[in-house]
């Protein structure tokens, strides 16, 4: 078996490529060869929307949908061409060669149909992040999409977890600092 073989029998998605964490403690016996001392490199083949993140044995992969030309999370060419002007929303940094700038959809669950189109996504949809701070932001997203419960602004120093709506999450991002950060910012 290939490793992405080894990786999906183990990981089990369900119909809509959606899979629970699997971390890398999880890499023993038959699926010992999917551990890395290098890099994780192979879950690039994987048919599958994917995040990881940790470090070590705290290394997760999750599926979290089926590959498809939708699903790619395209991003309108003007809307690019503006955002990649813009500094990042957490940090206020302008980006560099090791810490570059990335085009964020704020929706972290990508969930939006709206914003999955190009035809009818706005420059609203995203923001600019620095890469550390889009790293993080996909661990806390990914982290609300397991508890349901929004990232909480509190550990970041702020007074309120959230600027609006409650930190459960409700159907809606809105609220959450991820969100809109300088929105956030602002209302605290």
């Amino acid at each position: 078996m290939t490793n992405i073989e080894l990786f999906l029998e183990l990981a089990k998605p369900d119909e809509f490529g959606k899979s629970r964490r699997i971390y890398a403690t999880e890499f023993v016996g038959k699926y010992s060869k999917l551990r890395s001392r290098n890099g994780y490199k192979w879950p690039e083949g994987i048919p599958y929307l994917f995040e990881r993140g940790g470090r070590g044995d705290e290394w997760f992969i999750q599926l979290i949908g089926i590959k498809s030309e939708f699903n790619q999370r395209p991003i309108r060419r003007d809307i690019r061409a503006i955002i990649q002007t813009q500094r990042c929303v957490h940090t206020g940094f302008s980006g560099n060669s090791t810490n570059k700038l990335i085009i964020d959809h704020r929706n972290g669950r990508y969930d939006d149909v709206k914003v999955l189109d190009e035809k009818t996504q706005t420059i609203e949809d995203f923001q600019s992040l620095c890469n550390q701070a889009n790293l993080q932001k996909r661990t806390d997203c990914g982290n609300c999409v397991q508890s349901g419960v929004k990232f909480d602004a509190k550990t970041l120093g702020f007074a309120k977890s959230v600027c609006s709506g409650k930190i459960v999450w409700d159907g809606s991002c809105v609220g959450c600092y991820w969100y809109d950060p300088i929105t956030f910012k602002q209302s605290v």
